[in-house]
């Protein structure tokens, strides 16, 4: 059963150290509360954030009125986004609709990419929209962990009956997305399984390429080169290790695998491993290690170089 989160609005330093007192577990800092909340000044934000211990989501509404908004209003709530972000907000809480009631996609996949994996909730832009269960799925498919919704409706006592559908329609789509991980697992595994198999020999390696080639649309004509990660820099001796390793693997995955640059897959010791796909270019292999060490290299403070990682053809 999910943890219940009591989230109080408030608007001033006072009202939010209240709520803090009287056991909010997270605060939704906006400024004009009266009119439905506008954007609130950083220093209000900063002010409260030096005296309240709880984590505060900002509301960025750049006015009063409806939820279509100009290039200038989005270009605004887009800096407001990174800004509040830089500040160290745990979260914020937007929306932006097309004139016909749909969700503006476009400018709301920049609003999350600003955001940068921080924590986005749809605001009251919801209850407005013309098709409410079309609008939760774009919202999910957008990232988006939380909606503020009282059902289309003055109150949420009102709007029990489109809450209580929106729920069952959260709940399917979270369960069918589980299915899909599960599935994905599967196929992971077996590519993985696959790859081992393939550079170590351990079976058939006509079959290996067979399998390969009919269940993961494998092209066994192109050339390939093979390189593997030092284990150090992943499996450190520390109580994150395996957390650490997972993540790496995964920083791989989206820069190769997702790009359709090569497969990562981890061999029987442990050790990453990564099969590149080769271009005509020569340098394409050299290109995608230099990309790839400049990102671990931010996330981890590790760059990859000629000692921890191994190519060969």
């Amino acid at each position: 059963m999910k943890q219940k989160i009591l989230e109080v609005c408030v608007d001033s330093v006072e009202s939010a150290l209240a709520a803090e007192r009287g056991g909010a577990d997270r605060l939704e800092l906006c400024q004009n509360l009266v009119i439905g909340g506008t954007t609130p000044s950083p220093k209000l934000f900063e002010t409260i954030r030096r005296y309240s211990k709880i984590p505060i989501h900002v509301l960025l509404r750049p006015r009063f009125g409806d939820f279509c908004y100009t290039q200038y209003e989005f270009e605004m709530l887009r800096e407001e986004v990174t800004m509040y972000r830089k500040l160290g907000a745990e979260g914020v809480v937007i929306g932006m609709l097309l004139p016909e009631g749909t969700l503006d996609i476009r400018r709301m996949e920049k609003l999350m990419e600003a955001a940068e994996g921080m924590p986005v909730t749809l605001h009251r832009a919801f209850d407005v929209c013309k098709d409410p269960k079309a609008a939760l799925k774009q919202a999910t498919e957008l990232g988006i962990q939380t909606i503020l919704t009282s059902g289309q409706q003055n109150s949420a006592l009102k709007g029990a009956p489109l809450l209580k559908e929106l729920k069952e329609q959260e709940n399917k789509e979270q369960n069918q997305a589980r299915v899909w991980r599960s599935q994905g697992s599967v196929v992971q595994m077996r590519l993985e399984q696959c790859m081992r198999n393939l550079v170590h020999t351990k079976a058939d390696k006509e079959m290996q390429l067979y399998i390969l080639q009919k269940d993961f649309q494998f092209d066994i004509k192109q050339k390939m080169s093979l390189i593997l990660l030092e284990q150090g820099m992943y499996t450190e001796q520390q109580n994150d290790g395996k957390f650490r390793a997972m993540t790496v693997k995964n920083v791989c995955m989206s820069m190769v695998d997702s790009q359709n640059r090569g497969i990562t897959f981890v061999d029987d010791d442990g050790t990453i491993a990564i099969v590149c796909f080769e271009k005509d270019d020569d340098d394409s292999v050299l290109e995608q290690i230099e990309e790839l060490s400049d990102v671990l290299k931010d996330e981890f403070e590790y760059k990859i170089g000629r000692a921890s990682c191994r190519e060969s053809g």
